[in-house]
């Protein structure tokens, strides 16, 4: 039986699988937190015209707006305070997720959902997966950089080697994917579909 593709690349691997589920789960959380919040926003015109006519964004932005998160799920493995910010980490972005996508369907009803998914979709299909598992090897440097503290012996070899610099060059590159996508289609696929809306 052939291992997959995760496996071969080693950025997955085996013992991860408690700190990924903690994140999904926290994850999804958010995705529940911010459906329920969107029903909280009083929407308006300009909020209308905000999902309208977003503001222009070049290469740079896209690129930011795709890893903003993992830089911050980068700087929690660093710090022994990753074990509880990288479960919240993928909880904000899980709000913000769906809080936008359900905001917009909220505003324009059924006929936005086309607009909703070319908003968040094209970005989030690539960087959440690769968010998740980013945030899954960071909360076990985190961990391991508590117990060490905490005078708890450890494994010899540094946490931030092998696996885990595999996984944050992966998740690099398909951020750099994510821009690239989002810069020759992603405004083409929102004013497309904001203008039957208009």
């Amino acid at each position: 039986m052939q291992k997959r593709i995760t496996d071969r690349l080693g950025i997955v691997g085996r013992g991860n699988g408690a700190a990924f589920n903690v994140c999904a789960l926290l994850f999804m959380v958010g995705c529940v937190v911010g459906v329920a919040a969107s029903g909280l926003v009083e929407v308006d015109a300009t909020l209308r015209a905000r999902f309208l006519s977003p503001a222009a964004m070049g290469f740079g932005d896209y690129l930011f707006s795709a890893s903003k998160y993992h830089l911050v799920a980068v700087f929690f493995a660093l710090s022994a305070l990753g074990v509880l910010g990288l479960p919240a980490v993928t909880g904000v972005r899980g709000f913000f997720m769906c809080f936008t996508t359900t905001l917009i369907v909220r505003v324009f009803g059924a006929s936005g959902i086309p607009l909703a998914l070319a908003t968040t979709l094209p970005a989030t299909i690539i960087t959440v997966p690769s968010l998740l598992i980013l945030s899954a090897r960071s909360l076990d440097a985190a961990k391991s950089l508590t117990m060490t503290a905490a005078g708890v012996p450890t494994r010899a070899t540094s946490p931030y080697a092998g696996v885990f610099a595999r996984t944050l060059l992966a998740c690099a590159a398909l951020a750099i994917l994510s821009a690239g996508i989002e810069t020759l289609w992603g405004a083409k696929l929102i004013g497309a579909f904001a203008a039957k809306l208009v």
